[in-house]
Protein backbone atom coordinates (compact mmCIF):
# COMPACT_ATOMS: atom_id res chain seq x y z
CA UNK A 1 0.00 0.00 0.00
CA UNK A 2 1.71 3.26 -1.01
CA UNK A 3 1.10 6.61 0.58
CA UNK A 4 2.23 10.22 0.49
CA UNK A 5 3.97 9.21 4.40
CA UNK A 6 6.25 6.73 2.89
CA UNK A 7 7.52 9.40 0.55
CA UNK A 8 8.22 11.77 2.65
CA UNK A 9 9.99 9.39 5.22
CA UNK A 10 12.05 8.22 2.43
CA UNK A 11 12.92 11.82 1.31
CA UNK A 12 13.98 12.47 4.84
CA UNK A 13 15.98 9.63 4.86
CA UNK A 14 17.99 9.93 1.37
CA UNK A 15 18.60 13.64 2.60
CA UNK A 16 20.05 12.70 5.91
CA UNK A 17 22.38 10.09 3.98
CA UNK A 18 23.40 13.47 1.94
CA UNK A 19 23.78 15.22 4.89
CA UNK A 20 26.18 12.43 6.60
CA UNK A 21 27.94 12.34 3.65
CA UNK A 22 29.17 15.93 3.32
CA UNK A 23 29.93 15.09 7.22
CA UNK A 24 31.82 12.30 6.62
CA UNK A 25 33.86 14.59 3.78
CA UNK A 26 34.08 17.76 5.75
CA UNK A 27 36.12 15.25 8.42
CA UNK A 28 35.43 17.69 11.16
CA UNK A 29 32.81 15.72 13.11
CA UNK A 30 32.51 11.77 12.31
CA UNK A 31 30.47 11.23 15.40
CA UNK A 32 27.72 13.54 14.20
CA UNK A 33 28.55 11.90 10.44
CA UNK A 34 27.97 8.61 12.64
CA UNK A 35 24.43 9.86 14.05
CA UNK A 36 22.83 10.84 10.42
CA UNK A 37 23.85 7.88 8.91
CA UNK A 38 22.04 5.88 11.32
CA UNK A 39 19.08 8.10 11.76
CA UNK A 40 19.21 7.56 7.82
CA UNK A 41 18.97 3.36 7.92
CA UNK A 42 16.08 4.16 10.67
CA UNK A 43 14.13 6.23 8.09
CA UNK A 44 14.67 4.18 4.94
CA UNK A 45 13.56 0.96 7.11
CA UNK A 46 10.27 2.92 8.53
CA UNK A 47 9.56 3.92 4.90
CA UNK A 48 9.53 0.28 3.54
CA UNK A 49 7.24 -0.90 6.95
CA UNK A 50 4.70 2.33 6.18
CA UNK A 51 4.86 1.28 2.03
CA UNK A 52 4.28 -2.22 3.08
CA UNK A 53 1.05 -1.30 5.65
CA UNK A 54 3.85 -2.98 8.50
CA UNK A 55 2.97 -2.05 11.90
CA UNK A 56 5.89 0.06 12.79
CA UNK A 57 6.89 2.33 15.64
CA UNK A 58 9.94 3.50 17.80
CA UNK A 59 9.69 0.40 19.62
CA UNK A 60 12.81 -1.48 19.27
CA UNK A 61 11.11 -5.13 19.14
CA UNK A 62 8.61 -2.96 16.43
CA UNK A 63 11.82 -2.02 14.10
CA UNK A 64 13.26 -5.73 14.89
CA UNK A 65 10.01 -7.35 13.32
CA UNK A 66 10.38 -4.79 10.49
CA UNK A 67 13.66 -5.84 9.83
CA UNK A 68 12.43 -9.21 9.98
CA UNK A 69 10.13 -8.82 7.38
CA UNK A 70 12.16 -6.74 5.03
CA UNK A 71 14.85 -9.41 5.31
CA UNK A 72 12.20 -12.04 3.39
CA UNK A 73 11.98 -9.80 0.44
CA UNK A 74 13.87 -10.89 -2.60
CA UNK A 75 17.14 -10.63 -2.70
CA UNK A 76 18.07 -7.25 -4.93
CA UNK A 77 14.50 -6.15 -3.96
CA UNK A 78 14.34 -2.32 -4.67
CA UNK A 79 11.44 -0.56 -3.21
CA UNK A 80 9.49 1.42 -5.19
CA UNK A 81 9.75 4.81 -3.83
CA UNK A 82 13.72 4.97 -4.29
CA UNK A 83 12.86 4.65 -7.78
CA UNK A 84 9.94 7.31 -7.53
CA UNK A 85 11.67 10.15 -5.57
Amino acid sequence: MQTKEHVKTAQKARALLLEAYVEFADGDDHLKACEKLWQSAAHAITAVAQQRGWEHDDDPESANRTYRQISTLPKGFMPTFITTI
